[in-house]
């Protein structure tokens, strides 16, 4: 899927890519079609992969198709037999609530995303989040700025590809995203009170996504994708005009989600080295010091704004605290303790902690019991040859 386009290109020549036909979502190749989500509708065409050539005229499957995902793809699915499964949108949604420490809901946050919102991101002064939303009818996400106080959102990205993983520059005046908007997810820099348009700031052939800004203001940590390494964890000065992005992990395990701590001198991020996914905080940037913060199990982590302890997400969906001893030269953890059980809405940036770190905005899914049954259809190609 590249920009605006459903491409097709051969395991062996990936840059070689054809371009196949215009599309919003996601596409896969069965039964003879390409089958492909554009702005909520599963679309199919007959094609010849031995040629790479369309052999037909689009026609839609379904409408209304569920999209969801932080790269907004679309729920579908399609087996060699003509079996093909997708998830109806129905309106489900998912909507930001407050929670205090101790697991109380506070409130809501803006209104309920129909299509589903993606990462949060509380501002430095607390008065403003950034967050994703996923638009059907745009069949994309941009990026939008809700007033906390006021519960007043405005529009920040209008791109018709996705924007999404907002984060904020520790003095609130920069937003750093990404952006699917050239086939690959590259890294923009936005003033958030100018009218300016966004700039692009790092250009690779990896995704790439923005994971925090250092304290002094000077460094972004972001993460990047690997066919030999898998997830990433790079460091781009950004107080430079020219400056060129070094790795800072990059073993043949995934290192992802990271955070530096307030002071600079930690970052807590989530790795499968030990086959399931564990939080880990690595001193930085001589990274000497490297100590395991979850013990059963661990994601998404984030740092009290006073960098005493360390939040993160259970495989149980309980948010953890964990209190740290931090020493010159060390960092001592306790025993992770559970505080409340939430219904994330997303894989990533589901959760953010308010500045004074009195409550938590988490990313919620509607109940289960609203949950909206799966739509299969056998021989789907024989059943829409009848109509």
């Amino acid at each position: 899927l590249g920009a605006g386009g459903l491409f097709v290109s051969s395991l062996g020549s990936p840059k070689n890519a054809r371009f196949q036909l215009s599309a919003t979502e996601n596409g896969i190749y069965a039964s003879g079609h390409l089958l492909y989500v554009n702005k909520g509708i599963l679309m199919a065409v007959a094609f010849d992969p031995d040629s790479q050539k369309l052999t037909g005229a689009p026609f839609p499957i379904a409408e209304n198709v569920a999209i969801t995902g932080y790269l907004v793809i679309g729920v579908f699915s399609a087996a060699l037999d003509g079996t093909l499964v997708q998830l109806p949108a129905s309106g489900i949604k998912s909507e930001f609530i407050w929670y205090s420490l101790a697991g109380m809901r506070l409130g809501t946050l803006g209104d309920p995303a129909e299509y589903g919102y993606g990462s949060v991101r509380i501002s430095p002064d607390g008065k403003s989040a950034a967050v994703s939303i996923v638009e059907q009818a745009q069949g994309s996400s941009d990026l939008w700025i809700i007033d906390t106080d006021r519960n007043s959102p405005m529009r920040m990205t209008t791109h018709a590809r996705d924007d999404f993983f907002g984060i904020w520059s520790r003095d609130g005046k920069w937003i750093v995203f990404s952006s699917h908007r050239k086939g690959v997810v590259d890294l923009y820099l936005r003033e958030v009170a100018s009218i300016q348009s966004e700039k692009l700031l790092l250009e690779s052939a990896e995704p790439k996504f923005p994971l925090s800004w250092s304290p002094d203001g000077k460094t972004l940590l972001f993460g990047s994708r690997a066919l030999k390494t898998k997830a990433d964890l790079w460091i781009l000065p950004i107080s430079q005009e020219s400056s060129k992005p070094e790795p800072f992990l990059n073993s043949e395990h995934s290192e992802t989600l990271a955070h530096f701590s307030p002071d600079g001198k930690w970052i807590v991020y989530d790795s499968d080295e030990q086959r399931s996914s564990e939080v880990f905080a690595i001193s930085y940037p001589d990274k000497r010091g490297k100590v395991k913060i979850s013990n059963a199990g661990g994601t998404n982590p984030r740092w009290s704004p006073d960098g005493t302890k360390i939040y993160y997400q259970d495989p149980d969906n309980y948010l953890v605290e964990v209190a740290l001893n931090v020493e010159p030269s060390r960092m001592i953890p306790g025993v992770p303790k559970r505080l409340f059980q939430i219904q994330p809405a997303a894989l990533y940036g589901v959760f953010d902690i308010a500045p004074d770190g009195k409550r938590f905005l988490v990313n919620t899914a509607p109940e289960a019991t609203n949950a909206v049954p799966l739509k299969v259809v056998l021989n789907w190609p024989l059943e829409f040859q009848k109509r």
